[in-house]
């Protein structure tokens, strides 16, 4: 997927002043042809990305972006194949580091990549996201009374649609009762984003009643009228004149569901209601994200010419981008000053149409970037 033998590129270097959303890159002018001096020895998931300052006219682009709507800058180092006009460049790694700042004269380079750790900048958090549960019926009418109840928190009466954050990981137990022409019914779901969490509800077919289940097999089934099979009679129930059928699974990990069927008293042929409900997660956007670390992001893009990125979620607390060594060097194309950085590198990578399906990336590079005075 990624480069997997070890090049040695000339180094050029450039510079890009651009708004924000867009990258222009004039060509770049060589620096050294001897020994490398911008390079990466980096893992990628099963793969390596090893790139050198020496040939096949690989360069190091560098330059900065300023936003003056939002008072934002971003500077970046791009090693890249010479040839390459695409916005993402096969075979590429770009490291883009930001900052705010007021005015031109409040930045100062030095101050910004002072510390000896940077924090990685994310779109989305990792673990929480924003669900919206909503009933599942024929129809609903104006004297249809609806009860929420999550978790132990307080009844929420009358509302349609029930939307909460939920962090991924976590088992929460969301109850949904009905009352519609004075047929009574409820469902209890376990919710868990990333295991799918477990659910049930009763099918009647020739006047049995058939729970149906997600989450692990085998089941334990606990009925209202102390049966334990995933299939009863109806006949046993009316005879009870219950106004209710109830049943309580549990799968083999210990996921808890529950649903009620609502019947008529005295007749197995009266009327029947049901409850249940579906929901549909996103996940928690973070708002000005670049303003909360200094590594915009990193990106690989892979000979196929898909990009991994650093920003899709939140790193986890072992991912570190740690600053090794900083110089001045050589003023780039357009006359603009750039700092050669050396950097340790720790992270996970994901696909910006998958951010969930995460790759590991690790190992040093030394890059570079241009600066404003």
């Amino acid at each position: 997927m990624i480069l997997r033998k070890y090049i040695i590129l000339p180094v050029f270097f450039l510079m890009a002043f651009i708004s924000c959303e867009k990258v222009d890159v004039p060509d770049p002018v060589e620096v050294s042809d001897t020994e490398p001096v911008f390079y990466s020895k980096l893992n990628i998931g099963d793969s390596q990305f090893n790139a050198s300052a020496g040939i096949d006219d690989y360069i190091m682009d560098t330059g900065f972006e300023q936003d003056p709507a939002s008072s934002s800058i971003k500077l970046f180092g791009y090693l890249r194949h010479k040839n390459c006009t695409v916005r993402d460049c096969s075979n590429s790694l770009k490291i883009v580091l930001g900052d705010r700042l007021l005015t031109n004269a409040n930045f100062n380079i030095d101050q910004f990549l002072s510390g000896n750790t940077f924090s990685y900048a994310a779109t989305y958090s990792r673990d929480s996201s924003i669900v919206r549960f909503k009933p599942v019926l024929p129809e609903l009418t104006d004297a249809t009374a609806l009860t929420w109840r999550f978790n132990d928190e307080k009844e929420v009466h009358n509302q349609r649609i029930l939307e909460r954050v939920l962090n991924r990981r976590h088992n929460y137990q969301l109850r949904l009762s009905l009352n519609q022409h004075a047929c009574q019914s409820s469902q209890l779901q376990t919710i868990n984003l990333a295991t799918g969490g477990c659910s049930s509800r009763i099918r009647i077919s020739d006047r049995k009643a058939v729970v149906t289940s997600t989450g692990s097999p085998p089941f334990r089934y606990q009925w209202s009228n102390g049966l334990r099979d995933s299939v009863i009679t109806l006949e046993a129930v009316a005879v009870s004149a219950s106004k209710s059928l109830e049943v309580k699974v549990t799968d083999s990990k210990g996921c808890i569901s529950e649903v009620s069927l609502g019947i008529s008293p005295g007749s197995v042929d009266g009327q029947l209601c049901q409850t249940t409900f579906e929901y549909d997660s996103r996940l928690l956007q973070i708002n000005n994200r670049e303003n909360i670390a200094k590594v915009v992001y990193v990106e690989i893009v892979d000979n196929n010419g898909v990009a991994f990125r650093s920003d899709g979620f939140e790193q986890p607390r072992d991912a570190e981008f740690k600053i090794i060594e900083i110089s001045d060097f050589e003023n780039n194309t357009k006359g603009q000053r750039t700092k050669k950085i050396k950097a340790a590198i720790k992270c996970l990578l994901s696909a910006e149409d998958a951010p969930e399906k995460e790759i590991k990336l690790s190992g040093t590079v030394v890059f570079a970037v241009a600066y404003p005075d």
